[in-house]
């Protein structure tokens, strides 16, 4: 994990620093890349492949989602490759860059979410309640009514964010 981790990163930021240059505002890239990494985190631990009955096979999970970001084939047919999503790291952590990026400009921040008690981390928190669970979850982080469940996700989340944040290797192992 020592070797891997550090590869995976910097995959990760590349993926985010193409992503991000279209146009989303400098002063929220930082949150961004951190974000991109932070959801790879929560999705599958930094894995795009696992061994499955003596086979290596994409890490898979409901829905059908896959891979590194466990990007959901179904939701996202047409648009992105399933093929592209389960065989490749790269091929994934592009597709799962890109519905952040969606759910950051169009939802997150024209929501305004950076504007609410918390400040700026909650583009990150309610861009990752989107992409988790789609673009009604977007405040679901904040919102008293949610379950127990998707509180404990969404916190789950954040103190990974936290850590990806300050760069806090430790936390990662």
């Amino acid at each position: 994990l020592r070797e891997y981790l550090p590869v995976v990163r910097d995959m990760l930021d590349g993926t985010a620093h193409k992503v991000a240059e279209r146009k989303l505002p400098s002063e929220h890239f930082e949150i961004y890349r951190d974000l991109v990494a932070t959801t790879a985190w929560q999705e599958s631990c930094w894995r795009q492949f696992e061994k499955r009955a003596g086979q290596l096979a994409a890490v898979q999970g409901p829905g059908p989602s896959y891979g590194l970001m466990q990007v959901n084939t179904r939701v996202w047919r047409g648009i992105f490759d399933a093929r592209g999503v389960s065989s490749n790291i790269g091929y994934n952590a592009n597709a799962g860059a890109e519905i952040l990026y969606k759910y950051m400009r169009a939802h997150a921040i024209r929501g305004r979410e950076h504007m609410v008690p918390g400040g700026e981390t909650n583009l990150a928190r309610a861009t990752y309640a989107a992409y988790n669970g789609g673009p009604g979850h977007l405040r679901r982080y904040r919102k008293p009514e949610t379950s127990s469940h998707l509180k404990s996700v969404d916190t789950e989340f954040f103190q990974k964010y936290q850590a990806v944040e300050r760069d806090d290797e430790s936390a990662f192992f």
